[in-house]
């Protein structure tokens, strides 16, 4: 299935590293596994990274949903990015 309305992001405290137009869900999750261990590298050097895929985008203005998103506050374990969610009210 190609999803084309979709975006992805990926920036630090410093400024954005990555910002695309719309693009299809393979092309954007093939940018996060090429910046997936630049991100693990920035979070673990304090840099304070946010990396998102965003879904439903009605222009390359407009953001939809977040599908992945990772950011300062994700646990880096084992070479892989984690979040940790309240689950529940």
């Amino acid at each position: 299935m190609s999803i084309e309305n979709c975006m992805f992001q990926f920036a630090t405290q410093n400024g954005m590293i990555e910002d695309t137009g719309l693009v299809t869900l393979a092309r954007a999750k093939e940018l996060w596994n090429k910046y997936k261990n630049k991100f693990i590298f920035l979070h673990e050097n304090g840099e304070n990274p946010e990396m998102c895929i965003w879904i439903n985008c009605h222009d390359d203005c407009s953001y939809g949903d977040s599908i992945w998103f990772v950011d300062y506050k994700s646990i880096i374990k084992g070479g892989e990015i984690y979040n940790l969610q309240k689950q529940g009210e």
